[in-house]
């Protein structure tokens, strides 16, 4: 074989030692580390050797930067030292190009070394790596390491030295490994487009990661729809007030100062009422929970698990009941609103209209109509409900037919229910439509798909 051949199969194998390093390089950078652990646990040695490196990121950078640092400068002084030469000799055969003829042939073999180097030593590998990290970590693992023990010196160097430079400049030498929420809902959502997951899993996982971000005053049933018992009220009136509703627990308050006593069990108090003579609410109730309106949900959740209780009430600043919550109400804050069995729903609170327009309910939780709009929802609103956010934005007790355009979305009073803000229009524009996936996604939203679809003519 000529000698020229020889030489080109040379820097060939350079160029491919060095897409090796290139593709070991982004394929422990990318890997999944779950993964990984997940194999090493049970027994998979090459597994192991991947996590090894991933722990200790300056080791393994150290020995890929000395692998693509030697390669790349052999190859080029190789190539310059020999190829040039023979490109030389060529170039020697055209006049016009033999007094340069050295100049171009160096550049010549640069240039060609240098796009091969690109295509064949970084792009094609790191393409590859980005296919399966796992796998190509696990492999290239073991001879990583042989290197890095044989380099040991080297890399030792190399590593306190990039430990040192990091020290100096307050940053850590480790990888920042650690699982957003974002990221979590990033790959549940891709997993549910490939079909991994279902769409109602996501929304699940969705929901959980949220609710450190609601509020009890979120979560809880305000106070205007709780059914509540007065100490002075009837044994008829309670008696009514039970049967009326299929709540287990009641809270009982005094109707002057609307001061909350305590709780009590319908089967107590209608036991109590079956032995005749008048129902000693005092004694009935348990003391209550208390939960201010700003405490986290988790927070909440944990309350809960800690006290065994099954009901609270929730406080504003001012120490005043604003409703109360209940595990049922963070149930529903994951899985979405649950009809009751002894109740018929005959007005669902979200209907999606033939026109794609949805007829909201008022009451509906303002995260809610976020998630259904595909928008934002910001850290603290300054209301819960969509009825709140109407009159936030209008600044006055609205009147039916009065309407605002909010985030590229219409909003109009349709129905009021006395002073409160019953039924909501919503529209949204067909550039908001266009622009905003998240909207889009909306359309296979849980909560959209089993919304019942009204007739484009339906007002309320």
């Amino acid at each position: 074989m000529p000698s020229v051949a020889w030489e080109c199969l040379v820097i060939l194998a350079l160029i491919v030692a060095n897409g090796l390093f290139a593709m070991s390089e982004l394929a422990l950078l990318t890997a999944r580390k779950g993964r990984l652990k997940q194999w090493a646990d049970r027994g998979d040695v090459k597994a192991q050797a991947a996590l090894k490196l991933a722990e200790d990121p300056t080791r393994f950078l150290s020995t890929v930067q000395i692998g693509i640092t030697v390669i790349g400068t052999v190859a080029g002084v190789f190539g310059g030292a020999t190829l040039a030469d023979h490109v030389a000799a060529w170039l020697d055969r055209v006049p016009i190009l033999a007094p340069h003829s050295a100049t171009l042939s160096l550049g010549i073999v640069v240039l060609l070394i240098s796009y091969l180097s690109l295509v064949l030593g970084e792009l094609v590998p790191k393409r590859i790596a980005m296919s399966d990290p796992e796998r190509l970590a696990r492999a290239l693992a073991g001879p990583l390491n042989l290197l890095a023990r044989l380099g040991v010196p080297l890399v030792r160097l190399l590593s306190r030295s990039t430990e040192w430079i990091l020290g100096r400049l307050g940053l850590s030498a480790a990888l920042g490994t650690a699982v957003t929420p974002e990221e979590i809902q990033i790959l549940v959502r891709e997993g549910a487009e490939a079909g991994v997951f279902e769409p109602v899993e996501h929304d699940l996982v969705r929901r959980v990661l949220r609710l450190d971000d609601l509020r009890a005053g979120h979560l809880m049933t305000p106070k205007s729809e709780v059914v509540w018992i007065d100490v002075d009220d009837s044994p008829e009136e309670i008696r009514r007030k039970i049967l009326s509703s299929p709540h287990s627990h009641f809270p009982v308050r005094e109707p002057a100062t609307e001061q909350v006593l305590g709780f009590a069990r319908a089967k107590d108090l209608l036991a109590s009422d079956w032995e005749g003579g008048d129902v000693d609410l005092r004694g009935l109730v348990s003391p209550p929970r208390f939960l201010y309106e700003h405490t986290p949900g988790l927070q909440v959740l944990e309350s809960f698990k800690q006290s065994g209780e099954r009901i609270a009430v929730v406080l504003n600043e001012f120490g005043t009941a604003e409703g109360i919550l209940s595990p049922g109400d963070l149930l529903e804050a994951i899985v979405g609103e649950l009809p009751t069995t002894d109740e018929e729903v005959t007005d669902p609170p979200i209907v999606m209209r033939s026109d794609g327009s949805w007829l909201l309910d008022g009451m509906l939780p303002i995260d809610q109509v976020h998630d259904l709009l595909g928008m934002e929802s910001p850290t603290k609103p300054r209301y819960r409900t969509l009825a709140g956010l109407v009159l936030d934005r209008l600044g006055h007790l609205p009147r039916v037919g009065e309407s605002f355009v909010w985030r590229g979305v219409t909003f109009e009073v349709v129905d009021l229910d006395g002073h409160r803000v019953d039924k909501v229009l919503v529209v949204a524009s067909a550039a908001q439509a266009r622009t905003n996936p998240r909207m889009i996604e909306s359309k296979t939203h849980p909560a959209a798909a089993n919304a019942p679809v009204a007739d484009s003519s339906e007002r309320t």
